[in-house]
């Protein structure tokens, strides 16, 4: 058993919480491995899934069609949040307008690292 696949039982005797974060979820949900770990999730933050995303989405974690329509077109800072049985729509705008903004914002070309005008 490699690292990786003994890692999350090391980690549980130990009270770690296994943490995981990725833009495109087709490949972890290609993997029978990493599928299973997702739907045992307690916690999970969606945002804008592609078609084919939601699709795998919704049956491997049973939400329905009008639930992930808040994953469908979303705007930055809207999604959906699973959090045991719970499923719970967010919208999160943030000012753009201020010092914060420009320093956690991730869009290329924007902030502090992305070389914008202050």
């Amino acid at each position: 058993m490699g690292l990786c696949d003994r890692s999350p039982f090391a980690g549980r005797n130990r009270l770690s919480y296994p943490t995981a974060i990725t833009q495109n979820v087709e490949y972890l949900l290609d993997s029978v491995q990493a599928s299973t770990m997702l739907s045992n999730s307690e916690f999970i933050i969606m945002l804008n899934q592609a078609f084919s995303d939601r699709a795998k989405l919704s049956k491997l974690l049973n939400i329905s069609d009008e639930q992930m329509s808040y994953v469908t077109n979303a705007d930055a800072g809207c999604g959906l949040i699973k959090y045991g049985s719970a499923l719970v729509p967010f919208i999160n705008r943030f000012p753009k307008d201020n010092e914060l903004y420009r320093l956690m914002t991730t869009r290329p070309g924007e902030g502090v690292f992305g070389n914008a005008q202050r």
